[in-house]
């Protein structure tokens, strides 16, 4: 799988110190980050920018990421969805989850 090279990419985090460097590492690479600390901010997000590819974090506050990942991969199945966070052992249950790949957190 391949990233697009532009393009709008959501950051799903409620991380703020680690949405801030997430998003300034996108932007130096000509990426317009949109981001968004919960699940639902998230949800509403995705339908309103149409974004390239998302970062989603593991946890969050009003939801798994596993549970938003099912439903953002209902809404589009072809957008790159990016794990960013997690204890190693949630690797494998990410892959029924439709999540592309996963960053583990250190």
């Amino acid at each position: 799988m391949t990233l697009p090279s532009q393009g709008r990419i959501l950051i799903v985090e409620d991380s703020g110190e680690s949405s801030y460097f997430l998003a300034e590492v996108l932007r130096a690479e000509g990426f317009e980050p949109v981001v968004r600390r919960s699940a639902a901010d998230a949800l509403t997000a995705f339908a309103s920018t149409h974004p390239v590819a998302v970062f989603l974090d593991w946890v969050l506050p009003d939801r798994p990421g596993i549970n938003v990942c099912r439903e953002l991969r209902a809404a589009d199945p072809l957008v790159p969805i990016l794990f960013i966070s997690g204890p190693p052992a949630t690797a494998g249950s990410m892959a029924g989850s439709g999540g592309a790949f996963f960053v583990p957190a250190t």
